[in-house]
């Protein structure tokens, strides 16, 4: 629906979901720099636990409300899995490759001196042609 909705309007519902959220935090920041800016200084202090009372609640239904880290995970394990894959495919085919995956599926270096971080990025591009 959304390839759909963007492709005939050109308008992104991330865009715009972007853009509420923003605005929201925007007002919700300046209500409440303007209702502290009512009482003096020394008198904020005691003003603060209200506002964790306050904003509390609000962040435990957003993190209820949430579906991102609940999607994310399957996304992450398989881009590992696409890692893994590339890093053992261009170690079999390369004795000589600098990273390979163990059997605990970790990425290892042959040596102590080895960047894995950049053995595993050259096992994808080398898996891609590049």
């Amino acid at each position: 629906m959304r390839a759909t909705l963007r492709a005939s309007t050109g308008i992104s519902l991330t865009a715009i979901s972007a853009s509420a959220r923003a605005t929201t935090s925007i007002v919700v920041t300046k209500m409440m720099k303007w209702f502290l800016d009512m009482f003096p200084t020394w008198s904020r202090y005691y003003v603060q636990p209200f506002l964790v009372l306050y904003y509390s609640p609000l962040l435990v239904l957003r993190s209820l409300g949430s579906k991102v880290r609940v999607e994310s995970r399957p996304k992450l394990e398989l881009q590992m899995e696409e890692w893994r894959a590339a890093v053992s495919e261009a170690y079999e085919a390369n004795q000589d490759w600098p990273v390979y995956v163990n059997e605990e599926g970790l990425f290892r270096g042959v040596d102590e001196t080895t960047d894995v971080a950049q053995g595993v990025m050259d096992s994808v591009l080398w898996k891609l042609g590049a």
